[in-house]
């Protein structure tokens, strides 16, 4: 392949698609973590299974029961945990839509900033790759017209 045309492929191709994966992934967990922090959301009980912990940093799973005991959602993660938790622990947590997990109620806002995060480098990406059409498309056209 020609060493010209990489850096073409990675901001025409790579760009836009990397772009389109973090938004796929991000949106609908920073629309959940922003609803959480309003409250929007069922309020229930998550209970604590066995923790997934890698080094020092542990992942609470566990399963996650409606208060009114009409839905729940099997191992689950608690994002936002208020310490480190024992198998067994019952928190207060608000089911906001995410696809993975449920809020701690009142839970400091870890999450919704790093999926806030992702979801704004994701737009800036596709922004940054929409200013390069918008550059060399009529650079294209002037330099090719009939």
């Amino acid at each position: 392949m020609n060493a010209r045309l990489i850096p073409y492929l990675l901001v025409w191709l790579g760009l836009p698609a990397v772009a389109a994966v973090i938004l796929l992934f991000s949106a609908q967990d920073t629309r959940a973590a922003w609803a959480a922090r309003g409250d929007d959301g069922v309020r229930g009980t998550f209970v604590t299974g066995p923790n997934n912990c890698s080094g020092s940093a542990c992942t609470p799973y566990g399963d996650w029961t409606a208060a009114d005991g009409n839905s729940g959602r099997k191992d689950v993660i608690l994002y936002d945990p208020p310490r480190l938790l024992t198998p067994g622990d019952e928190v207060e947590a608000l089911d906001a839509g995410a696809r993975n997990g449920v809020f701690t109620v009142g839970g400091d806002g870890l999450t919704r900033t790093v999926v806030t995060a992702f979801t704004g480098v994701a737009v800036f990406l596709l922004l940054v790759w929409l200013a390069a059409l918008a550059v060399t498309v009529p650079r294209y056209r002037r330099r090719y017209a009939p």
